[in-house]
């Protein structure tokens, strides 16, 4: 081939780059500067934005991180997803070689050379000099210049060299095509999910597009479907090739039709290995399960963005893009301009960054270190109700919620910690799974681990709370020592003696009637709709409808809302179905007044 540098693309490796932050922008790398990004509020909504989060910055800390490093390309990361489109110019430097199935480079001399660019890695550009890689090789579209494609068409030979069961794997593996190129076959928008998951998380700085979290990573791509919706069977061989490919950062923004038990056993390979397992919460703006994210060991998280989505003025950059999906397994929120998608491939750029850190200190970061320290240094996420109403944000609380998990994800603040020596202890659990129902009447083991190996000492505590989002924890086991095993054994009294259990009360609906009665009555549906575990539009009719029997002022309130806000016409056949069952009198007027809007919309 005759390829010169300037038809690749940007630097790999960058240095990094020590003096980028606010008060030298200059100093990052040339086409870093997204708003998801900073660890500062963009000069056109400092006047506007609260003043909590002035400090935090509009994003997730990227600037800060990247003074330590940009990354490992000896870290790389896997993008289980559509596939990847070969005319990405911005990737082709970013895709991992596998060297076993590959013959060495030649050189402009002629030389067999492993490095034949000299800048340290083994990637496309070692074979600009080499005769025997002609440019239009491979796939059509990206024929007018070097692109891994051309690797495959030529060196594909046919022979398992590196017998790992992949024949000619040279640059990742195709699971939905059951080849050895995991291109993005499916000519539509859906086809380029996989190839925006993987600039998300590793475009390199310097090229003009853009910076992932992980601008020096590598990227296997593993082809699992041709969209987001996949096979559990795939994503399961996919992990599992990940993992043996060297990956150390796993992105899954899809969902699986199946979740059988060999997907999960591929999660807990992938866990034994140390290899992060990043999943999208999905984007039905619901709290129902998406597999097969939500499995034990995986980050599950959901993304977030400004209130006024980018533009200039943003008074909260803690507002969640309305499509996400919630609920109890969330742990934690990413910025992003685009939905869980975007959060997922910007966090599993950051766990191959953090690790890459680590690396740079000399330091090996285990998996349950990297997770720890995701989610012990996060932003939280927590808005007054009058902030809420202003931003038009979800609930939020102190410390973990359902909406935002732990908090926003934070990378600068991880990689300073990591570079300070303050790493967290290994903490995992092994069951129950999440989700799990237990046999009625039986005790419950928890088993799980937990070690402090880079500390002298060692205190755990094990708490039980109930409920989605638990108040209030009671301490069911403690140590001093290391334990892998049994943390506890639970029995049915344990649970029901839990903070959150019901008391013997007046009660109404599982809730004292006292509490109906009191001026807070509206932040106290909200209160029992959480602890009803996210319900159905009749559950909340019926408790809409038990408010207003002891404070009408709060259910005329919440009628008179989801009356403007219902777009559905079945959730609003089966709200009406809630609010009509015993209406009380106080709000059978409003009631009323929906059932006439319904039939406006909904012709019944």
């Amino acid at each position: 081939s005759d390829v010169c540098s300037s038809d690749l693309a940007a630097q790999v490796p960058s240095p990094p780059t020590p003096d980028c932050g606010p008060e030298n922008p200059d100093a990052c790398p040339s086409d870093f500067g997204s708003r998801a990004h900073l660890s500062w509020i963009p000069d056109d909504s400092i006047e506007t934005v609260r003043a909590a989060e002035i400090p935090l910055g509009s994003g997730i800390g990227l600037d800060v991180a990247l003074r330590t490093t940009l990354g490992d390309f000896g870290a790389p990361v896997a993008i289980l997803d559509s596939g990847v489109e070969w005319d990405q110019r911005r990737l082709y430097e970013k895709i991992w070689l596998n060297e076993a199935e590959l013959p060495l480079p030649l050189n402009a001399e002629g030389l067999a050379v492993r490095d034949a660019d000299g800048n340290g890695i083994f990637n496309l550009s070692d074979y600009r000099w080499d005769p025997r890689v002609l440019i239009d090789a491979g796939n059509d579209e990206a024929d007018d210049r070097l692109d891994p494609s051309d690797l495959l068409a030529v060196f594909s030979d046919g022979v398992d060299d590196d017998s790992n069961g992949f024949i000619d794997d040279i640059a990742g593996w195709d699971f939905y095509g059951n080849d050895n190129d995991p291109y993005a076959v499916l000519d539509n928008s859906f086809s380029g999910h996989g190839t925006g998951m993987a600039l998300d998380a590793a475009d390199p700085a310097g090229n003009g597009g853009g910076v992932g979290t992980c601008p020096n990573c590598a990227v296997i791509p593993v082809r699992v479907g041709d969209t987001f919706i996949v096979d559990g069977d795939r994503v399961a061989q996919g992990i599992r090739y990940a993992v043996d490919r060297g990956a150390v950062a796993i992105n899954m923004a899809l969902g699986s039709l199946t979740h059988p038990e060999g997907a999960r056993e591929a999660v807990r390979y992938a866990m034994d290995s140390d290899v992060i397992v990043v999943a999208a919460g999905g984007d039905e703006n619901g709290y129902h399960h998406n597999v097969p994210g939500l499995d034990d060991g995986i980050l599950y998280v959901r993304s977030v963005t400004s209130d006024n989505r980018g533009s200039d003025g943003a008074y909260s950059y803690f507002n969640s893009w309305n499509c996400n999906n919630f609920g109890p397994r969330i742990d934690l929120v990413a910025s992003s301009s685009a939905c869980a998608s975007g959060a997922s491939s910007a966090t599993t750029g950051s766990a191959a960054l953090l690790i890459s850190a680590g690396r740079s200190q000399g330091v090996d970061l285990s998996g349950d270190e990297v997770r720890a320290l995701l989610l012990g240094t996060v932003d939280d996420v927590s808005l007054t109700q009058a902030e809420r109403e202003i931003s038009q944000a979800y609930p939020s609380k102190d410390g973990w919620d359902a909406f935002y998990g732990a908090g926003r994800l934070d990378i600068g603040n991880a990689v300073e910690a990591v570079v300070a020596g303050d790493i967290p202890p290994e903490v995992h659990f092994d069951a129950p799974r999440w989700f799990a129902w237990p046999d009625r009447g039986e005790d419950v083991d928890v088993v799980g681990f937990v070690d402090a190996p880079r500390s002298g000492s060692l205190s755990w505590t094990l708490e039980l709370g109930r409920g989605a989002e638990p108040d209030s924890w009671q301490s069911v086991a403690s140590g001093v020592t290391p334990i892998s095993g049994v943390l506890a054994t639970l029995s049915p009294q344990d649970f029901d003696a839990a903070p959150g259990a019901v008391e013997t009360k007046t009660r109404d609906g599982g809730a004292d009637i006292d509490e109906w009665k009191g001026a807070g009555a509206s932040k106290f549906i909200d209160v029992q709709l959480a602890k009803k575990g996210f319900p159905s539009a009749n559950d909340i009719g019926q408790l809409i409808n038990r408010a207003a029997k002891y404070n009408p002022t709060a259910g005329k309130a919440h009628v008179s809302m989801l009356s403007t806000k219902v777009t559905s016409c079945a959730v609003g056949a089966d709200l009406l179905g809630g609010l009509q069952l015993n209406t009380e009198p106080a709000i059978a007027d409003d009631v009323a007044l929906f059932l006439k809007r319904h039939k406006g919309m909904c012709g019944n």
